[in-house]
Order: C-alpha cells, then sequence, then structure tokens
C-alpha cells in the first residue's frame, strides 16, 4: 500500500500495524532505574508507556497515533521520535516535558497502557511478554477502556474538562466517559490543526 490518502486509509494503515494492551497492578516506585531497563528491554522498537489512569482509552491512543503518523507523513512532527509524538497527542500538549508529566508514567502508576507500533505480531508478542516480566502487575485490558468513576475524574482533571462541558456534548445513551474522551480528542485535533 502507498501512502495512505483519506483519513480512513490511514485509520486502517495504522490499525493493521498497532497493538494496545493494558496492565493492571504494576509497581513503578523506582521510576529512575526502571526507565533504563525499559530502553534496554524496547530496543529500537517503537513502544511508548502511558499512566491508563490518564488517558481516555483505547480509542483516545488510536487517535494520538493516527495524529502522529500524519504529523510525521506531512513533515509537521515536534519529535524526531516517533514514540514521543505519539505522547505529545495523547496529553494534547505542544511540550514534550509537560507531555510526559501529563500522561506519562510516574512512580504511583499502577495502571499501564502499553503501545506497540510497527511490530510484526510475533515481535510485539514478545516484546509484550518481557515488558509483562520487567514491569510486573497482571495483564488486562479493562485499563484501556472508556473512563469511568476514579478514573474518570482523573482524567477530566488532566485534560481540563468540566462537567458543563460533557453536559453538552454528550449525546443520548453515551456515558459520561465517553463524552469527556470526545472532548479530549477534539482537544488532540485541535493541536494537530494549530501547526
Amino acid at each position: 500500500m502507498g501512502r495512505p490518502e483519506t483519513l480512513g486509509e490511514l485509520g486502517r494503515h495504522v490499525s493493521q500495524r498497532l497493538l494496545i494492551k493494558g496492565f493492571r497492578k504494576v509497581k513503578l516506585s523506582a521510576l529512575e532505574s526502571f526507565l533504563p531497563r525499559l530502553r534496554e528491554t524496547v530496543g529500537g522498537a517503537k513502544v511508548q508507556l502511558f499512566d491508563a489512569d490518564r488517558i481516555g482509552g483505547r480509542r483516545h491512543l488510536e487517535a494520538a497515533v493516527l495524529n502522529a503518523v500524519r504529523a510525521f507523513q506531512d513533515g509537521y512532527n515536534i519529535s524526531r521520535s516517533f514514540p514521543v509524538e505519539v505522547m505529545v497527542y495523547a496529553s494534547a500538549q505542544r511540550q514534550i516535558g509537560k507531555a510526559f508529566q501529563l500522561v506519562g508514567l510516574r512512580p504511583e502508576t499502577e495502571n499501564v497502557a502499553v503501545l506497540i507500533f510497527e511490530a510484526k505480531k510475533s515481535e510485539a508478542e514478545n516484546l509484550l511478554k518481557r515488558l509483562h516480566e520487567l514491569m510486573g502487575g497482571k495483564m488486562d485490558d479493562r485499563v484501556v477502556s472508556t473512563p469511568k468513576g476514579k478514573h474518570l475524574k482523573v482524567f477530566k482533571r488532566i485534560f481540563n474538562i468540566s462537567d458543563r462541558e460533557i453536559e453538552a456534548v454528550k449525546t443520548r445513551g453515551e456515558s459520561e466517559g465517553e463524552a469527556a474522551v470526545k472532548i479530549a480528542l477534539e482537544k488532540v485535533s485541535l493541536l494537530s490543526a494549530g501547526r
């Protein structure tokens, strides 16, 4: 396949090359020693880890990847690193440091969303296994679902989403979490449009 031209083509192209998994009850208290081991484990693979309680689930991460791919294709990427560009879009922030601060790993992170891009299925599964050994915890994709409860409160605070905004965009049958993700995705899109 050549360069995808439409957003739909790009989305299909990206989804074929993307793996998102969640981990629960991870212990990262010593981040300064964890991060070098993480770099060693992933090598040159395109991998990014997020505090899953600070992202809006799978849809949010897919949108961040889609925008990062488009930024690299069109030459308006902020970072030279694709995983860092995904972090920038996931946070809806132009500043890389602020992006990591908002949605990246922190010592108190217990739920982790792992994103692996452009790896063959067998390579991605092997990498996931090594990451699991490194982080511990339990593989659980529920941590990359639409935010609700305590997760929703954190997500709304991180993305500065008010109850009033949620009520304004929420459609019939849509949860508060789905509406909050929709608002966050608008902020992600505005980051791309502002370049």
